[in-house]
């Protein structure tokens, strides 16, 4: 397992999270924003080629993140199982729910 040594503001990756990540040769955090960073360029670019209109439904919104992460961790497109300091906790953001679809919408956001 990789031992991040996180800025401060940064979200920690959890150990069962850590499980999830695709690329081995990974062992910083600057490493891992920069990969990130890249698969979220591409994610834009595909963004811009398909010019999505029906943006605000789950579908969708898995589908982007799987985009944006999916290079990098394993469990890239679905729901967050656990808490982060992003906003709503896991326990009351429905996933049936708007406020569902922006928890998976920023749930890729590690500072």
């Amino acid at each position: 397992m990789i031992d991040f040594k996180y800025p401060e503001g940064a979200t920690p990756i959890d150990p069962d999270e850590a499980e999830g990540l695709l690329l081995t040769h990974i062992t910083t955090h600057g490493e891992l924003n920069r990969w990130e960073q890249d698969n979220i360029v591409e994610a834009m670019a595909w963004i811009d080629k398909i010019k999505p209109t029906n943006i605000l439904n789950e579908q969708f919104i898995k589908q982007l993140h799987k985009r944006m992460f999916g290079n990098i961790w394993r469990w890239a497109g679905q729901f967050r199982l656990s808490d982060k300091n992003l906003g709503a906790l896991i326990r009351v953001a429905n996933p049936g729910r708007f406020s569902g679809l922006v928890c998976i919408a920023l749930s890729g956001q590690r500072s």
